[in-house]
């Protein structure tokens, strides 16, 4: 599925949004994507709810435009955005070697809610030049968990995108995947803009395989509290 402005949108930039028209309220639920070699969702929408789908093994041959990305991919210009209770599960590695994680995201005031992440063979949750963003569980069987890399991802890797700050994770889940349970560093990419106004708090950040955080670069504003390393998450 794929929304987007209309007219020649390749160049777009943060900046541009205000001078665009784009799909606005729209609201995706209760359906299955699989095995799309691309994502199963590429969308600059407003005003979206994304409700109860089941997304399995998208992005996941990505001949020939060889894109690392996630089974859903919200990009510059979505605003205000509701993920909630689905699945993102499965996203195998494609044939040319790129790897897949459950959700991408580049716009802003996005919360993603309940939803279960799962054995892709990127990260979980990837954001990069997001603002506003929150990321909780209240449903204990939901998380991010088995992925080959992080649960949870903060970047800011291209001039292109706005910087990345106002990031809420609380309550979250995110266990047992391959790197860390919450990643971010951008002291190696351009530009090196630190990530702030970050809070990470009352989270289970247990038994993932290299250590249950790693944050490289954070700005001023930045609370960590209260956050559970073992003895929680799905069994």
């Amino acid at each position: 599925m794929w929304s987007d402005a209309t007219g020649d949108n390749s160049g777009i930039t943060y900046l541009d949004c205000p001078t665009k028209e784009f799909v606005n309220n729209v609201i995706l639920e209760h359906s299955v994507f699989e095995n799309a070699g691309e994502p199963g969702l590429l969308a600059e929408m407003t005003n979206v709810q994304i409700l109860e789908n089941v997304f399995t093994n998208n992005h996941s041959n990505t001949i020939p435009f060889g894109d690392n990305g996630g089974q859903i991919d919200l990009t510059v210009c979505t605003k205000n955005a509701l993920i909630w209770k689905n699945t993102f599960q499965d996203g195998s590695v494609s044939p040319n070697g790129t790897t897949v994680d459950g959700i991408e995201l580049h716009g802003t005031y996005i919360s993603v809610i309940d939803n279960i992440v799962k054995n892709n063979s990127g990260g979980g949750i990837n954001m990069d030049g997001v603002q506003h963003i929150l990321v909780t569980n209240s449903d204990p069987k939901t998380g991010s968990f088995g992925n080959g890399y992080s649960g949870i991802e903060i970047g800011h890797s291209s001039s292109t995108f706005r910087t990345t700050e106002w990031i809420t994770v609380d309550s979250a889940i995110t266990t047992r995947n391959g790197q860390y349970g919450i990643w971010s560093d951008t002291s190696n990419t351009t530009p090196t803009q630190p990530v702030d106004h970050l809070t990470i708090e009352n989270s289970c950040l247990s038994d993932n395989t290299l250590a249950s955080t790693y944050l490289v670069n954070l700005g001023s504003d930045v609370t960590i509290k209260n956050n559970q390393v073992s003895g929680c998450g799905p069994k």
